[in-house]
């Protein structure tokens, strides 16, 4: 028995037999029959009786959730990872303390040695100078 013709038969079985011309008309299969959507019934198969549409698709979704799908029928979701935005404030760049960020390495001896504020700051491989008596 073709699948168009089983088709056929489910119609009949739905009370719906007097749809089966139309259904052969347009070679409505098994896969077909479960991928209609309400506009197929009425664009594209051209029922026009309002009764016969919704008794038709009751009768579809309930097909539609009897019959497993095929795999290659199943959609399939992905989960997409959730990206991190960008936040409205950037955090400032990470400094080391004992370097100032305007002053070069090179000349930051010299630097700490200059100011009162930054006397005493150690840095790696340079000895603290004495203060100058006032």
């Amino acid at each position: 028995r073709s699948n168009e013709s089983r088709v056929c038969g489910w119609l009949q079985d739905s009370g719906l037999g007097h749809l089966q011309t139309v259904f052969k008309k347009n070679g409505v299969d098994g896969a077909t029959l479960v991928s209609l959507t309400k506009t197929d019934l009425r664009e594209e198969l051209r029922i026009d009786a309002l009764k016969d549409r919704k008794e038709l698709w009751t009768a579809i979704e309930n097909l539609q959730k009897s019959v497993p799908t095929s795999p290659s029928a199943r959609t399939t979701v992905t989960p997409v990872p959730i990206l991190k935005t960008a936040t409205a404030t950037p955090e400032p760049p990470r400094v080391s303390p004992r370097v100032s960020p305007r002053v070069s390495p090179r000349y930051q001896s010299e630097y700490n040695g200059s100011f009162g504020k930054n006397q005493g700051v150690p840095i790696a491989g340079v000895s603290p100078r004495s203060p100058k008596p006032p």
